[in-house]
């Protein structure tokens, strides 16, 4: 909960301020417009992008590598790349079409993130303690 409200401060700063920061990096009226429409489509899927960050490190922490390694690759080839490529090329959205695809791959990722977290079996260990099992035979056997 903390990444996602931390985040949303900060895509809220960027949203407000997006003007002056496009301008920090051109001063082409084109790109400027364009990166503007980036920004307006694309930050508010940045808290969904944090948590699905960090369940993905907690999954991989926890030795749980599956999971998460699918969530990431549907996000990357089946939204980002799959949905932006269909909404730009199929549906006529040019660049709005990756801007949205990215996004959507973020919330979908990032929610599917959090009920796997929720609902997943990542807290059963999946590594045994072997040295735990050869000391306790020791024992048993004195």
């Amino acid at each position: 909960m903390f990444i996602f409200i931390a985040t949303t401060v900060g895509a809220s700063i960027v949203y407000l301020l997006r003007d002056q920061l496009i301008l920090i990096f051109t001063q082409d009226p084109t790109v400027w417009a364009e990166a503007r429409r980036f920004l307006e489509v694309f930050v508010w899927s940045l808290p969904f992008f944090g948590v699905f960050i960090n369940a993905m490190f907690i999954g991989r922490g926890s030795g749980h590598t599956l999971p998460p390694t699918i969530i990431g690759i549907i996000r990357l080839w089946g939204c980002w790349v799959g949905i932006g490529y269909f909404l730009t090329l199929y549906m006529g959205y040019g660049p709005l079409g990756i801007w949205a695809g990215m996004t959507l791959s973020n919330v979908l990722a990032g929610t599917s993130a959090l009920i796997w977290l929720k609902y997943g079996e990542w807290l059963k260990p999946v590594i045994r303690r072997y040295g735990h099992r050869k000391r306790m035979k020791a024992l048993t056997n004195h």
